[in-house]
């Protein structure tokens, strides 16, 4: 936990340096009224409706969301914690996204259709040197995976009952041989995925909480919710339908609510049968 602080206090100010760096060249080259004029991709087949457009940016926010509390528990007080969230979501998400959308509109992102609003190569076409360039790649990419990797051998060491550090090695060849196959040119349809499955675990966790309370659910924990699972299934089946027949619309917002409402209901459903084993006991 220590080295991925440390990442993170050198790689998120060097983003923000070489950021402004990249649309400072790039304004320079193109003009700021022709960014601030910028229309959006033309309406070709490849563009994205609104719908879309919602779920990969609920998408992009919502795996993250799902392991804050992995790293906000090691806060000293509830309050720290909060902070912390706030300052990675409303703060930073926003300034590493509008400095994307800002790379886009300059005309300086090369394929942003797949690459987004990187802004690397107008780097490399600069004074900057490719070695200071290289190193803050480097450090940047490993801010963001090493989080993923603690997160998922996290995860898989405890569903599996396998060692932490054996499972983070396994994840993170892994990993390693995805990337050499070229999974980033599948980064959108990964989006899109995360659009469907992960919105409605979500949500069927809040509504838990909302409804049972955290204390009762953490000293239920050790049972298996099945009502729970079935609220996930649901939404994220009519946020499949959704992306298969109504393309237009938001999977993840139509997975949301659905799981909502299924969550509701077997939560009701699950309520006399829990108030008689309380009697019981």
């Amino acid at each position: 936990m220590r080295a991925i602080s440390w990442i993170g206090y050198i790689s998120a100010p060097l983003f923000i340096v070489f950021g402004v760096a990249a649309l400072v060249i790039g304004g320079t080259a193109q003009g700021w009224p022709d960014i601030a004029a910028y229309a959006g991709a033309s309406r070709t087949a490849a563009a994205w409706p609104l719908g879309v457009g919602v779920t990969v940016v609920i998408a992009s926010l919502v795996d993250a969301g799902t392991m804050t509390a992995d790293f906000t528990r090691f806060s000293r007080t509830g309050r720290e914690a909060v902070a912390a969230t706030l300052a990675a979501f409303p703060v930073g998400q926003f300034v590493s996204a509008f400095i994307g959308v800002l790379v886009v509109s300059a005309g300086l992102a090369v394929d942003p259709a797949v690459n987004g609003g990187m802004f690397i190569g107008v780097l490399l076409g600069s004074p900057v040197s490719q070695v200071v360039v290289a190193v803050f790649v480097v450090l940047n990419l490993a801010a963001v995976c090493a989080h993923c990797l603690y997160n998922g051998a996290m995860g898989w060491s405890h569903a599996t009952g396998a060692r932490f550090r054996t499972t983070t090695v396994v994840l993170g060849l892994i990993g390693l041989f995805a990337a050499g196959l070229g999974v980033w040119s599948l980064f959108s349809d990964w989006l899109t995925i995360l659009g469907v499955i992960v919105p409605p675990i979500g949500v069927v966790i809040i509504v838990s909480v909302l409804v049972r309370g955290y204390e009762f659910l953490a000293a239920d924990a050790a049972r298996v919710r099945v009502g729970a699972f079935v609220a996930w299934a649901i939404g994220s089946a009519a946020a499949l339908l959704t992306h298969l027949f109504a393309p237009a619309l938001s999977d993840a917002v139509v997975g949301i609510v659905v799981a909502a409402v299924a969550s509701l209901i077997a939560e009701r459903l699950a309520s006399p049968a829990r108030s008689a084993v309380r009697t019981e006991a």
